[in-house]
């Protein structure tokens, strides 16, 4: 009688233990495999759409087939409901890496999500039958570890170069560039396998341009002034000016001088269109004299452009070449706005000509721009100081040239203005001549690329090489290293070496020996990202320069 009545209690406990446990086996199941598609989703917007679709098509049915308050409806409430959040933990945490190369994210998975909700779900459902629920756990497990193993297991990329100039002054031979999470990792001959196969090009850091107005372009009637110009038409034509100055091979720029430098940095940075790496000024300090304010008006100033977000200080100490280049400020002036950028960390950069040169140098400022009419007294002054020099030797004057009658007319564009500026070409060519012969002058590569000029930036280093005499070894430092140095990113960009960002281009040529090789640019990547990989023989025109 015991015996019999035990082996019946054996029995209601076993039938009770699997009635129960189905429920919790299917809910657990669903659960995992909703944790497993909302971690696929937050990477496949494909896979979200046809999933959501799918799981409210199926409330839709059960809300009509059945009662409101079924279990039938409750569980595909939950399966959507789960999924929904799931889906939203796994795109914020992928959101929070996103300033890494899309093909390098990383996303931590929600390993403490699923960990601290299993002690609560066993104490809750005592006496289940583990084995019943154990495939909607190992779903959970897996899609807990393995879409995380996925993404921290992608492969490095590898590029295998002959020629490798470092952007230090070095070559490199026969070696392969290691890059992981937007960054050069190691430089191993022997590391495989090989993503991009560079033998036969010029490997080289991505070029660094320290002064260009990006945002300049000519409007729809072909001028450089365009009242009728819409904002839709203006933001194409300034994404356009970045695309260009891009594929040209320059992966950063300095750009100084316009409103529109903001957003348009912030976008880049958020990789929402394509483009260099943006450092910005905003709204330069135009020097007028006494109407430019005290000592103390200018401290505000450069107070507010500092709060504003600006990543440098632009100084126009002086006319433009096409006034007579004259001073704008005084001494006491230009010490003031110096000296306040300074407080905030900020570099300035100065548009200065004739006596503005030796002015901005003694005021502590960074970086002299254009330096036309300075005497080999003011060179020598800059190199005692340490301030880095960028003299424009053609470009920016023979664009100008080029496009006269896309110019002339609107503001100081008259024939008189490019009277002057066809008179200073040869004369910032013997001054850039001058400057290459001064010990201890930092001479850093800007072109001062203005509307027509964008995507021909590296024009100014055959005019640098052929036109100023300088070393292309030297030229292409300072469109790196130093470029790089002047900006206090000397520990980011400009070089081919470990930790830095992997902003790398290639060349079709050597400009070593043949500077003209600069127009050829057939491979861009710029934080690990790859813009441009075409054949050496089929480098596109949009490039910016026709090979």
């Amino acid at each position: 009688m015991q015996a019999s009545r035990r082996q019946e209690g054996s029995r209601k406990k076993s039938s009770n233990r699997a009635q129960n446990s189905t429920p919790i086996r299917n809910t657990a199941t669903r659960l995992g495999i909703c944790f497993a598609v909302a971690q696929a989703s937050a990477c496949d917007f494909h896979i979200s759409n046809r999933y959501t679709k799918l799981l409210e098509n199926r409330v839709s049915y059960t809300k009509q087939t059945t009662a409101p308050h079924s279990n039938r409806y409750k569980k595909a409430l939950l399966a959507t409901c789960s999924f929904r959040l799931f889906s939203l933990y796994f795109s914020s945490r992928i959101r929070r890496v996103s300033s890494l190369p899309a093909t390098r994210r990383a996303p931590r998975t929600s390993s403490g999500l699923t960990l601290a909700f299993l002690p609560w779900y066993l104490r809750r459902h005592r006496g289940v039958d583990m084995r019943r629920i154990l495939p909607g756990l190992t779903i959970a497990l897996c899609a807990m570890v393995f879409p995380a193993c996925a993404f921290a297991q992608q492969k490095p990329i590898v590029i295998a170069a002959s020629t490798v100039l470092d952007g230090r002054g070095h070559i490199l031979h026969d070696t392969r560039i290691v890059i992981e999470n937007s960054k050069i990792v190691r430089i191993d001959p022997n590391a495989s396998p090989v993503t991009y196969d560079l033998r036969g090009l010029t490997v080289l850091p991505g070029w660094i341009d320290c002064h260009v107005h990006i945002t300049y372009h000519f409007g729809p009637n072909g001028r450089a002034e365009d009242k009728d110009e819409t904002p839709e038409q203006s933001a194409l034509a300034i994404e356009s000016n970045a695309w260009l100055t891009l594929m040209g091979g320059f992966t950063t720029v300095q750009s100084v001088g316009s409103p529109e430098d903001k957003p348009l940095r912030d976008m880049i940075n958020r990789r929402a269109i394509p483009g260099p790496r943006i450092l910005t000024a905003f709204r330069p300090l135009f020097g007028r004299g006494d109407a430019t304010g005290t000592p103390e008006q200018i401290r505000a100033y450069i107070d507010k452009v500092a709060a504003n977000g600006a990543d440098l200080i632009k100084i126009f100490a002086s006319k433009s070449i096409r006034d007579g280049g004259g001073p704008t400020l005084s001494q006491e002036q230009l010490s003031a706005a110096c000296s306040e950028a300074k407080k905030y960390g900020l570099r300035t950069l100065v548009h200065a000509y004739r006596d503005s040169v030796r002015m901005a140098t003694l005021a502590g400022c960074t970086e002299v721009e254009h330096g036309t009419f300075a005497t080999d007294d003011d060179l020598r002054l800059m190199a005692q100081h340490g301030a880095y020099f960028d003299p424009q030797v053609g470009l920016v004057i023979q664009n100008y040239l080029d496009n006269e009658n896309r110019y002339l007319g609107i503001g100081n564009y008259t024939e008189s203005g490019f009277a002057q500026m066809k008179q200073a070409l040869p004369l910032d060519a013997d001054l850039f001549r001058r400057a290459l012969k001064t010990p201890g002058l930092k001479i850093v590569f800007g072109t001062d690329a203005v509307a027509g000029a964008d995507g021909r930036n590296a024009e100014e280093l055959i005019d640098r090489v052929r036109d100023g005499g300088q070393d292309p070894m030297a030229a292409m430092v300072s469109a790196n290293s130093l470029a790089a140095e002047s900006m206090n990113l000397q520990d980011e960009i400009g070089s081919i070496a470990p930790g830095l960002q992997a902003d790398i281009i290639a060349l079709d040529g050597d400009p070593l020996d043949d500077i003209t090789a600069v127009r050829r640019v057939a491979f861009v990547m710029k934080g690990g990202m790859v813009y441009k990989n075409v054949a050496r023989a089929h480098i596109p025109q949009y490039a910016g320069v026709t090979p």
